[in-house]
């Protein structure tokens, strides 16, 4: 596979992904952390697990106000794409039926009058408390909708079976919160199955406006690589720092 395509940037038969990220929260000791939504380091599975989906609140349930319905997308232990709608019922966990290695979106689907997610939505595994897994995989603040995670892995196949090529980074962007001293670095990394983590572009963002780049003849990687936006340091104290990348999907 090489590193960058000589070729153009999309592929003669190819479908695209979005993946957008909210670090809610970096504070200027923190380093190496992924932009997701809870704002610390992802763990990633070596295996697929069996995984719950749990709310911090009493009303995501199937007759409350919040979320009642909710659809997990990922990855089961042959790396095909799997969608999993579950019913909600509130802080106890509702255990998905197939078994995961990789959680990168999660969505509302149905809610009651609040029109969204009243409370923190989490998939999981381990332990549920109050509504919150041991181990976190995914998950939708409250008020989101869906989750918002510059995390994915390139799937061997998609729902139907049918089998991709490759993954192809075409785009990646980012901005920082909006205090006027804010900064930070932001690398874009990819790991191939069972290799390294490589950074293939780094970013020094600063606060006065968003930052793009259009990767010209894209950046190729394998079914079954994992690709993230990792912030690498930061420069305040309790900063917002949103980022994300688009990934052409070649079949």
């Amino acid at each position: 596979m090489p590193t960058e395509s000589a070729v153009p940037l999309f592929p003669p038969s190819y479908e695209t992904v979005q993946k957008f990220g909210r670090h809610p929260n970096m504070g200027n000791s923190d380093t190496n952390e992924e932009v997701w939504d809870d704002g610390s380091a992802y763990s990633y599975l070596t295996e697929a697990a069996t995984m719950t989906v749990s709310s911090s609140s009493t009303a995501d349930t199937s007759t409350g106000t919040g979320a009642r319905t909710v659809r997990v997308v990922g990855l089961n232990a042959s790396y095909q794409e799997v969608e999993q709608d579950v019913t909600m019922t509130g802080q106890t966990g509702v255990t998905l039926t197939t078994a995961l290695i990789r959680v990168y979106r999660s969505y509302v689907l149905t809610v009651g009058t609040g029109g969204v997610n009243a409370g923190n939505v989490w998939v999981g595994t381990g332990t549920v408390t109050n509504g919150v897994p041991a181990n976190k995989y995914a998950g939708i603040l409250a008020n989101n909708g869906q989750t918002l995670m510059a995390i994915y892995t390139i799937p061997a196949s998609d729902v139907n079976g049918v089998a991709y090529a490759f993954g192809r980074i075409i785009r990646w962007y980012g901005t920082v919160g909006a205090v006027a001293s804010a900064r930070c670095q932001v690398a874009l990394q990819t790991r191939e199955l069972n290799q390294s983590w490589r950074t293939r572009r780094v970013i020094g963002l600063n606060a006065g406006g968003p930052w793009e780049e259009m990767l010209t003849w894209g950046i190729d990687v394998g079914t079954k690589a994992d690709v993230r936006l990792l912030v690498l340091d930061n420069g305040v104290a309790n900063t917002t720092i949103e980022a994300g990348f688009d990934i052409a999907l070649g079949y």
